[in-house]
């Protein structure tokens, strides 16, 4: 099926998102600006989709606003 081969496809590069979003640290990618971006739609590691990389940089954000606000997510 089309979304088993989207899995395939994530497990395959996963080290590679590791490596491109620095660990995933939150704070770390919450900083993210243009050349960031950039780096990442040209890197071959992972998938370059534009739309989810902006998206993975607006959650992490949104995790670090949330967890401002109510001191964490325990």
């Amino acid at each position: 099926s089309k979304s088993a081969l989207s899995w395939c496809t994530v497990a395959d590069k996963w080290s590679g998102f590791r490596k491109a979003f620095h660990g995933f640290d939150i704070n770390f990618i919450a900083s993210y600006g243009a050349e960031d971006i950039e780096r990442l739609i040209e890197d071959r590691g992972i998938i370059r989709n534009r739309r989810e990389v902006l998206t993975t940089i607006r959650n992490a954000c949104e995790f670090e606003r949330i967890a401002a606000e109510y001191g964490g997510f325990a």
